[in-house]
């Protein structure tokens, strides 16, 4: 089967890896627009998982990368707690290597792989039936990773922002540096969207013990008469400006700013 796939596909580098890329989605969708059902039926919007790292891949049982399972379960088993979830998405569309029903599927994965991880229904991730989750994946999500699914457990990896950032030819294997690399990069990168609302505290709040500004007091990040950015090391706020420039700090009403 190896042989097979190795004529059918065509890698774009000797490791099998298209580099992690940091371009904007092209598409007015996001990934977190798509609701899938999961491989009990039930109707799971993909923004269950937002502020995660998410790996997707489309498996099948009957291909020669099945026992890709295996090193699947044992990654999200190490970084779930940290916030890595997996994705699976059986697809028929190579061999008819997935051929069952879901519940036979389920059954499969539980008693031979022992996986945990979310499970969806079958999909179709080639032709003209493709899913539309797929459509985006291999047409709009980045230019970098875009391209026709060539086989079973192809591999996408979706930052906490919800960009797809790289992707994974079936032979990477999920446990393969270059794959575990990349996803504990994504999952140290915590906070980093958030990092940029939160709050930093001037003077007169850290005075008054205040532990966040009243909603009323909050402004974006800009110039002028601000409590200033930790950033510069200074702890107090400009409540007004003489004629000279110089700053006086008062305790009075004043702004907030946000890094």
């Amino acid at each position: 089967m190896l042989l097979r796939f190795s004529n059918i596909l065509q890698l774009t580098s000797l490791a099998g890896l298209i580099v992690l890329g940091a371009a904007p989605l092209l598409a007015d969708s996001s990934l977190y627009d798509f609701t899938l059902p999961s491989i009990e039926g039930a109707a799971t919007p993909l923004s269950t998982y937002k502020g995660k790292v998410i790996l997707l891949v489309n498996v099948a049982s009957r291909c020669g990368f099945t026992p890709q399972y295996s090193a699947l379960e044992s990654l999200y088993e190490k970084y779930k707690d940290q916030g890595l979830v997996i994705l699976g998405f059986p697809a028929n569309n190579f061999g008819a290597q997935e051929p069952g029903t879901n519940a036979e599927i389920k059954t499969f994965c539980t008693l031979k792989y022992n996986v945990t991880f979310p499970m969806f229904s079958k999909v179709s991730v080639k032709g003209d039936d493709t899913t539309p989750l797929y459509q985006y994946l291999t047409q709009k999500a980045n230019p970098a990773v875009a391209g026709e699914i060539k086989w079973n457990f192809t591999k996408f990896l979706v930052n906490r922002q919800g960009r797809v950032v790289a992707r994974f030819e079936p032979p990477v294997t999920p446990d393969s540096p270059q794959a575990v690399a990349a996803v504990e990069k994504l999952l140290k990168q915590e906070g980093r969207g958030a990092g940029r609302r939160r709050l930093l505290l001037c003077g007169v709040c850290a005075i008054q013990g205040r532990t966040e500004a009243p909603r009323a007091a909050k402004r974006p990040f800009s110039r002028g008469r601000q409590c200033l950015s930790a950033r510069r090391k200074a702890a107090y706020s400009l409540g007004k400006t003489d004629e000279s420039g110089s700053e006086q700090a008062v305790a009075g009403s004043h702004n907030h700013w946000f890094l």
